[in-house]
């Protein structure tokens, strides 16, 4: 008796729900007032007087805490996924970019927003880009 295949790539449309990432949110908190601590203890902010480094620090951590707000306030959305005409699914770990074509928007998937058995459905479903000459075929840059 033939064994029959963990998995098959001949499956039908699938919906995947796509939402914002707390991680990306998280990175909108730090990463605007880390910068801003990063000029200020370079030579060009050094030469800035203390009132003006500061109010640069507290801007940088507002607009940080405004984008973080912005991007959790995002309403999710249900993306459905057609095996006849399947996206193009870059992997630049760790996230999963979705390229579906003819004018919709590309989605980033990152690890918190996809449960495993999601990421790996939406692998076998999407097809891989085509590959660049002269670059390895794993290269995915």
């Amino acid at each position: 008796m033939p064994t029959l295949p963990i998995s098959s790539t001949d499956c039908g449309s699938f919906r995947l729900e796509w939402r914002p990432s707390r991680w990306e949110a998280g990175l909108c908190l730090v990463l605007p007032p880390l910068a801003a601590f990063a000029f200020c203890a370079s030579a060009p902010g050094l030469a800035l007087p203390g009132a003006l480094r500061f109010g640069l620090v507290a801007a940088a951590f507002a607009w940080g805490l405004w984008e973080a707000r912005r991007h959790l306030a995002r309403p999710g959305e249900w993306l459905t996924v057609d095996t006849a005409s399947p996206p193009v699914l870059h992997e630049p770990w760790p996230l999963l970019v979705l390229h579906p074509g003819a004018g919709r928007s590309t989605r980033v998937f990152w690890p918190d927003t996809l449960s495993p058995a999601a990421r790996r459905a939406l692998r076998l479903a999407a097809r891989r880009p085509p590959a660049r000459p002269g670059l390895p075929p794993d290269w995915m840059g």
